[in-house]
């Protein structure tokens, strides 16, 4: 079984472009990698025009064949993002705080990705 994520980067309109991610979508695998490999906004741009991850940093694209390769990122109002992909952990590069922000699985909220790295939220 797989923890699922999705991750996305705030636009300057307030909508987010976002992909999902298949693998290790909890704060410690995908959280932790996304402040160690994509910890700026040109980052966290280019893994989303990357599209849908088997894991992160591992496109659909770069196993053909698969069901979901070449997957996009898709668009929500950003108010819409949290509805849009369900209960799983969420990410979101803010484009206020130029940084991470996860919403876990059960919360509406979204908080810091470095203060809930370091809590074990």
């Amino acid at each position: 079984m797989s923890t699922n994520s999705y991750i996305g980067i705030e636009n300057e309109d307030a909508s987010v472009s976002y992909i999902y991610c298949h693998q290790d979508g909890y704060i410690a695998g995908v959280g932790a990698g996304l402040l160690d490999g994509y910890n700026t906004r040109e980052a966290a741009q280019a893994l989303v025009e990357s599209g849908d991850q088997s894991a992160l940093g591992e496109p659909y694209s770069a196993h053909p064949g698969e069901l979901w390769e070449d997957i996009k990122p898709l668009k929500a109002r950003g108010a819409d993002f949290p509805s849009a992909v369900g209960s799983n952990y969420a990410y979101i590069f803010s484009a206020k705080t130029n940084s991470w922000v996860v919403r876990r699985p059960g919360s509406v909220v979204m908080v810091g990705l470095r203060r809930a790295l370091q809590k074990n939220l």
